[in-house]
């Protein structure tokens, strides 16, 4: 029996009794483009086994007969040879003279093809998982504008809103599954993501002047720290391989969720004013801001990429893209939060 094999490659052999059998495992080697199982019937072989013993090890079996057949292996650069005969008081009953080494018809590509579909996923790699991860919430569009006005001294001011989205740190869980999909997998699951929200806010107040009509004065004032909160939100995904090999995995996929949160926004404020009565007289102080209760549907996609670190561990590199657009009831609009989220963490599987 002749075996083509590419690239540089090393060989073991090893025999069981009970029933008797020629085990050979060879190394490296990724894919087999052979069929499973090969009937012989002659020279002592009843048949031949193919598979894949493990990542990077091939292994043929041997299947022989209670005659024990004598058998020489041998390499050569492109493939090895593996021959059998019979000798002695077995060979004379069963072949006058020594039989040349069992020959196997070439396999054509199409039932090369057909077999590798038919061939089941690695069950090994299919099951459950959970994975927790830390990373960020990138805005997309960072800046909402507001303008509102209000009344003073008999005439009507107005304070111009800049609310700027800063980047915040986001903490995340899931738990799926991996479904069988082809020879290939699936991973679908349900997953939660905990992060911050933190606007800064410009604010720039025209104020009326007491005496003169028409005679503005600006005042500006910012705001970090207070205007911070959070958001949460809980969503399911269905993740498609892009590639997925034993050691390095790339998914991606839709997802959908909903998410709630607190989004807080200027209310009120006092202002102090003495003469002369120009900008640098007055003095805005005492700024309250109110605290909406805001929620929406949020609709994404992730990539999910996966490096394997040992049978349950892998290290994730997850980037979602999320948008969602709620409704802000203190400045009577919607405020676009379309983000990015990539994350680092570690999957663990069971």
């Amino acid at each position: 029996m002749a075996i083509k094999i590419d690239g540089k490659f090393s060989y073991e052999t090893s025999t069981l009794t009970m029933p008797r059998r020629l085990i050979v495992d060879l190394t490296p080697v990724d894919k087999i483009m052979v069929q499973t199982l090969i009937p012989v019937g002659a020279a002592g072989v009843v048949s031949v086994r193919a598979g894949q013993y493990k990542p990077q090890t091939a292994r043929l079996v041997f299947d022989l007969a209670e005659q024990n057949p004598a058998q020489s292996v041998s390499a050569f650069e492109g493939g090895m040879k593996i021959s059998f005969w019979l000798e002695g008081e077995a060979a004379a009953a069963k072949e006058p003279t020594r039989q040349a080494p069992v020959r196997i018809r070439e396999i054509p590509k199409e039932e090369i093809h057909k077999a590798l579909e038919e061939q089941p996923a690695d069950e090994s790699r299919l099951g459950y998982f959970f994975r927790a991860g830390v990373g960020l919430s990138i805005f997309l569009k960072p800046e909402m504008l507001v303008n509102r006005e209000f009344s003073l001294y008999g005439e009507t001011g107005s304070v111009s809103e800049t609310y700027t989205l800063s980047n915040g740190v986001s903490f995340e869980g899931s738990l799926g599954k991996y479904f069988r999909l082809g020879r290939s997998r699936l991973k679908a699951g349900i997953g939660f993501t905990y992060w911050k929200l933190a606007p800064e806010g410009l604010f720039t107040l025209s104020i009326p002047h007491p005496l003169l009509s028409n005679a503005f004065r600006t005042v500006s004032f910012s705001e970090t720290t207070a205007l911070e909160s959070s958001m949460l939100s809980f969503y399911g995904y269905a993740l498609f391989p892009f590639l997925d090999t034993e050691s390095f995995s790339i998914f991606f996929g839709p997802l959908v969720g909903y998410v709630s949160g607190k989004f807080l926004s200027l209310e009120d404020w006092d202002i102090s004013d003495k003469a002369p009565f120009s900008s640098a007289d007055v003095t805005v102080s005492n700024p309250t801001y109110f605290e909406d209760t805001v929620s929406e549907l949020l609709f994404g996609a992730a990539l999910n990429m996966e490096l394997n670190l040992g049978k349950s561990f892998a290290l994730i590199l997850d980037t979602k893209i999320l948008y969602l657009n709620p409704k802000v009831t203190n400045l009577g609009k919607r405020t676009n939060l379309f983000h990015l989220q990539p994350s680092l963490g570690l999957q663990f599987s069971f």
